[in-house]
């Protein structure tokens, strides 16, 4: 007969240990908002070539590279300058990276600082055995073409280096804010996108549930795929929350509306949410997900039930493309953890930069709404309220002043009213107005399909 003992209980699970890696201006200030929104839930580090953005942050991991190239002013919009300073700060650098199982690096490409380090700490962490996610913005086009380009020449460097890159690009997400609204509100909805992003990653790493995708799944998933990936999140509450939720995800500029899910080879669809989630729910937004990918797709779910009650439903897709060139070696590899290595950055901070402190500052990107139709989502349980309008008449032919002869003008009569879903007008940028189930912006005899006579 096994006895066991008592008192004996398992063993609390350990977290993986996730950090976040701030890398040039853009990047400090999204480590800033990051700590502000979600708190201490992993370790972050704030890493620039300019030594004011480094005062001004929240952080207390602070590193200052290449105090002798760039004197603490900067790289200038210079990659190779950024490049030159990470050479100078080697040591620093691969301290930064060592120590954890997953490594988040997260900045802007284009500029000096982003462009020219993020590739050089993609490929110290990579060697170190860590799982290593890029999550970075795009600049803007009216930033210029050398920007542009500095920014592709990154993403080169960064495929097949990482497991997985993330790619806001600036230019699609400005397009779901109000172009009138105040700069810094707009500035402030775009960091939160980011970091609700940021959020939901850690969830699908560390999430609890009936059906949870490891970290061994994922690497399983992106093996033999492009290091660059879909992204699409949204969040809801209430009685349609499922439907809601995947809607808004479909709507992320990454997606184009969920017809891009066409060309990935893998998805993972995660639903985070309160134990109250339903399996209805998850049937709903499963087999809309399903219907606009292929048959070939492999498709991953994942459930987390760990939210606390009243917390909204969270759906996440991330969809792998094919890639044509072949997979890194170790991309099937589950990292192992390494030794942890207690305040390693923070000691090589204070060596190099004594006397910082703490501030705040902040940057920007471009926001998330929830106003633009979504074209490609397939009807479900609870579809959104379609909208009609009138055909255009037909054309009238008049001829010209002074000719010999002039014919009678067209009758104009009304046709049938063709009810086909088209744009919402001047209402395209607000919140429909539903009541039990009808969209009082449209007319009546539109809802209820009258003919004018």
């Amino acid at each position: 007969m096994i006895e066991l003992p008592r008192h004996s209980s398992p063993a609390p699970a350990q977290e993986i240990p996730i950090r976040a890696i701030g890398i040039g201006n853009a990047g400090v200030s999204l480590i800033d908002r990051l700590l502000l929104d979600l708190g201490n839930v992993m370790e972050y580090v704030a890493i620039n070539t300019d030594i004011q953005s480094l005062t001004a942050s929240v952080c207390e991991n602070k590193l200052l590279i290449g105090q002798k190239v760039t004197r603490g002013l900067g790289a200038g919009g210079d990659p190779e300058l950024a490049a030159e300073a990470g050479a100078e700060s080697h040591s620093e650098l691969l301290a930064a990276v060592q120590g954890c199982q997953v490594i988040l690096l997260l900045g802007g490409l284009g500029g000096g600082t982003g462009s020219g380090l993020i590739p050089e700490c993609a490929r110290l962490a990579r060697e170190s055995g860590a799982f290593v996610v890029c999550l970075n913005t795009l600049p803007f086009s009216f930033e210029g073409k050398r920007r542009q380009s500095q920014a592709t020449a990154t993403l080169e460097k960064l495929q097949g280096t990482v497991d997985l890159v993330i790619a806001f690009e600036n230019d699609r997400m400005s397009e779901l804010a109000q172009p009138n609204g105040p700069l810094n509100e707009t500035f402030s909805e775009s960091e939160r996108l980011l970091a609700n992003s940021i959020r939901s990653l850690i969830e699908i790493i560390r999430g609890r549930g009936p059906m949870q995708i490891t970290l061994g799944d994922l690497c399983g998933y992106l093996k033999g795929g492009d290091s660059r990936c879909l992204f699409g999140l949204g969040e809801a509450t209430g009685a349609n929350r499922a439907h809601e939720a995947l809607a808004r995800a479909l709507r992320s500029p990454l997606l184009d509306r969920g017809k891009n899910l066409e060309r990935c080879s893998s998805l993972l669809l995660h639903a985070a949410g309160p134990a109250d989630l339903s399996y209805a729910e998850v049937q709903v937004a499963a087999a809309e997900v399903a219907k606009l990918t292929e048959d070939h797709t492999r498709i991953a779910l994942g459930i987390s039930t760990t939210a606390p009650a009243g917390s909204p439903l969270r759906i996440s897709l991330l969809g792998i493309e094919p890639s044509a060139n072949p997979p890194h070696p170790s991309s099937a590899a589950i990292p192992q953890p390494q030794p942890p290595r207690e305040s390693v950055a923070v000691r090589a901070t204070r060596e190099a930069t004594p006397g910082m402190h703490s501030g705040e500052a902040t940057e920007a990107l471009p926001p998330e709404t929830e106003s633009e139709p979504i074209d490609a989502l397939p009807e479900g349980e609870a579809p959104a309220p379609e909208l009609f309008t009138l055909p255009d008449p037909p054309a009238v032919t008049r001829p010209m002043p002074g000719s010999p002869s002039r014919k009678p003008l067209t009758k104009i009569k009304q046709e049938t009213l063709q009810f086909e879903p088209v744009a919402r007008g001047r209402f395209e940028k607000s919140e429909p107005t539903i009541i039990e189930g009808e969209d009082l912006d449209v007319p009546t005899y539109l809802r209820l399909k009258i003919r004018l006579k």
